[in-house]
């Protein structure tokens, strides 16, 4: 049963408030999932400790946090009050549906779990994703990984030709010298997540400045053909790597 369009939402209202009601959700809720192993758009693992930050954040602003996804929940999840709806009888691909379409957003890793908010045009932070701009969301914005070799000098142009011509390991196999540059750093998913609170009302935040030149100088051909952003906070710190 596929529900891919936030005006069916309300013919599952009972379906849902049983859902709710199992996973002791009372009130305002994000969803968070990430990626435990090497597949998908994830190119090395993030340590979930770099999201505490950023859970305790929204914690003290009276969200609860429910940990989504088929991924086992981090232990460091544990005692922070975090709802496992992932590892638990509850976990189906409708709930899945039903726990988006009626969170306040979203934080995931790179996997085809990220295109559900998409979905519902749902504010979404994507985090360590190598793509660079494969999601089109409107309310999207990316926390890229950032890959390079210590024979070429990559920028985003050259990590996304990599990733067309050798598939999502970007040639890891081949050149023994392609390496993790970069991945997001606590502060930089906190700071992330403080821009996509922006994204919560009707009215989306016009790109900033320096987002729309990284769009218009066509240095990441996926991003500059939607509607997805980076982080301004990242590329204020990173903006070397999307330059021509």
């Amino acid at each position: 049963m596929c529900i891919r369009d936030r005006n069916k939402l309300p013919n599952y209202q009972e379906v849902t408030n049983k859902l709710l009601q199992s996973l002791n959700i009372s009130k305002k809720y994000i969803v968070i999932q990430i990626k435990t192993k090497i597949e998908n758009g994830t190119f090395k693992i993030l340590n979930p400790d770099s999201l505490l930050k950023t859970i305790e954040y929204f914690q003290d602003k009276d969200y609860q946090i429910v940990f989504a996804g088929r991924e086992q929940c981090p232990d460091i999840f544990s005692n922070k009050s975090i709802i496992n709806y992932a590892n638990s009888k509850y976990a189906s691909p409708l709930n899945d549906f039903l726990l988006i379409g009626h969170c306040s957003l979203v934080i995931s890793s790179a996997s085809g779990f990220n295109e559900i908010p998409n979905s519902f045009g749902k504010a979404a932070l994507i985090i360590n994703v190598h793509h660079i701009g494969q999601t089109m969301g409107r309310r999207t914005i990316l926390l890229p990984t950032l890959l390079s070799r210590n024979s070429k000098k990559f920028n985003a142009k050259v990590q996304h030709l990599y990733l067309c011509t050798y598939g999502p390991n970007c040639g890891s196999e081949i050149f023994e010298d392609l390496h993790v540059l970069h991945m997001p750093t606590s502060e930089e998913i906190f700071m992330a997540a403080k821009e996509l609170e922006g994204m919560l009302p009707d009215i989306i935040p016009s790109f900033t400045m320096l987002q729309k030149k990284i769009r218009d100088n066509d240095v990441c051909p996926l991003l500059s053909n939607g509607l997805t952003r980076i982080s301004d906070y990242y590329l204020i710190k990173h903006g070397y790597f999307f330059e021509k």
